[in-house]
């Protein structure tokens, strides 16, 4: 799969693992998604990621 990841203040357009379901969970396709203002704002150091999040976007 494909992810966005915030690398040295800039959005990355990545290949990830597909992630593996478990046995009461559901894996989604996803055709299109949207990036808000607070990612942006993370993309710019403005707006601090909480201690333990990916920086997946």
């Amino acid at each position: 799969m494909h992810a966005v990841v915030i690398r040295d203040g800039r959005l990355s357009w990545e290949e990830r693992d597909d992630p593996v379901c478990g046995d009461t969970e559901l894996l989604v396709a996803v055709r299109a998604a949207g990036i808000n203002g607070a990612d942006m704002a993370q993309r710019l150091g403005a707006y601090p990621v909480p201690p333990g999040w990916p920086q997946d976007v």
